[in-house]
């Protein structure tokens, strides 16, 4: 019978640090009789039992091999990380299952009666997030133990496609949107604002109906998460793509996107913490807005930057591009705002990438798209000096298909597309 390497699994958590199935083997017989992460992180008290108590008695499995040894500690680090989280749920009576659930039926339609009654409206289904994530961010709402939410896991249906779907996903309009514990999806990227705004809009949409529900302050009923301070949130962002990507020198979309991912999540996580911090009885996420507006405020004048032309502004060389400096030359394919350069630093007029303009870095992947371990030092530009190196000699940019390039050659010597951070 063929043994279970999913992930989540004993033997899938073994896998993934490159130890044979015949460590595992070894696990589930007698005496240990361990086939599970729970098991595997209780039997053993530290990761020098590990050592001490299963490598030593089985010599002959891990004989020359230090990098088995260290995995299987490892392993054992994130069996005991696992199930110390799980455990936590457990007493917070709010375990994975339960966390990510959909809510009852009785529940949810009470949400929504509340919601239309108060806003003489009802969410349209594409900017509603999946059943899920409204559970999940009602529970967190009422336990005032709300998280952010990553937009990052907004996928489209190419990366779908290639990727296999998420462990909870709904389709909204042509994008997918996935949700739940599935680490691929993490690295899934957004591609464009667009998708980016499709996405924010069901994520404010959902807690606005998820914290549709009332708290007494000051004598008086309010709701948890008013509608309207997310959607000024919504406006804020949408204003802030239209204010650098319009105009006579527009701002790359993926600067824009870079930026406005890092305000968003900053100002989303701050309502975050000052939720949590109150607990148990806590502030609302409507206090929780009002109290981080003029950090917010602050966060939307952050314009992207160009580190590249703010070097050019404190260099004295008369023909930097864009200046407009008196003899620099004005002929054709010279001058203001043109990415050519007479300077040293862009030898033979040579045009300049958007990616060298931006100093943008890009994105890399730790796995393979089949789940083997990258090597990063054959990535980096010190090279792999290990003869026996047991990980992947193979490229590790991320494409925009969500998964590693994977092409027999270095990071340094990839030409095909790839997504900046």
């Amino acid at each position: 019978m063929a043994t279970n390497t999913e992930p989540g699994t004993l033997a899938g958590l073994l896998k993934s640090h490159n130890l044979p199935e015949n460590i595992y083997g070894v696990l589930s017989e007698a005496p240990y009789r361990i086939t599970t992460i729970g098991l595997f992180a209780n039997y053993f008290e530290t990761k020098g039992e590990v050592g001490t108590v299963f490598v030593e008695a089985h010599k002959d499995l891990f004989k020359d091999r230090g990098d088995f040894v260290a995995g299987l500690k490892q392993a054992w680090r994130e069996a005991e990380a696992i199930t110390a989280r799980g455990l936590k749920r457990t007493i917070d009576d709010c375990n994975t299952e339960a966390l990510d659930e959909p809510l009852k039926h009785d529940e949810q339609t009470k949400l929504e009666k509340v919601f239309k009654a108060e806003y003489k409206m009802l969410v349209p289904p594409l900017w509603m997030g999946f059943p899920a994530m409204l559970g999940r961010f009602h529970r967190e709402f009422l336990r005032r133990t709300h998280t952010t939410f990553h937009v990052n896991k907004v996928r489209n249906l190419e990366g779908v496609v290639s990727q296999g779907v998420g462990v909870k996903h709904q389709r909204m309009g042509n994008i997918q949107m996935s949700f739940g514990e599935d680490t691929k999806q993490a690295e899934a990227p957004v591609g464009n604002v667009f998708s980016y705004v499709l996405g924010l809009k069901a994520v404010l949409y959902t807690m606005a109906m998820a914290g549709t529900f009332k708290v007494t302050r000051d004598s008086k009923e309010v709701l948890f998460a008013p509608l309207e301070c997310l959607l000024e949130h919504l406006a804020a962002c949408e204003g802030y793509i239209l204010r650098h990507s319009t105009g006579r020198e527009p701002i790359p979309e993926f600067l824009i996107l870079r930026q406005l991912t890092v305000i968003d999540e900053g100002v989303r996580g701050e309502w975050a913490r000052i939720i949590r911090s109150n607990s148990p009885d806590g502030v609302t996420l409507g206090e929780a807005v009002k109290d981080t507006a003029h950090f917010a405020a602050a966060l939307f004048l952050m314009a992207p930057v160009d580190k590249n032309q703010k070097r050019q502004t404190n260099n004295d060389t008369p023909f930097s591009p864009g200046r407009g400096t008196k003899g620099a030359p004005q002929g054709k394919g010279q001058g203001k705002n043109h990415i050519f350069s007479n300077s040293p630093q862009a030898p033979g007029n040579r045009r300049e990438s958007l990616a060298e303009k931006y100093e943008v870095k890009f994105k890399t992947c730790r796995y393979t798209s089949d789940g083997k371990h990258l090597c990063k030092p054959f990535n980096d530009p010190r090279g792999c000096k290990n003869p026996s190196c047991p990980e992947e000699h193979r490229c590790d940019y991320l494409t925009p298909g969500g998964k590693a390039c994977g092409g027999n050659h270095p990071r340094a010597d990839h030409r095909g597309p790839k997504v900046p951070l």
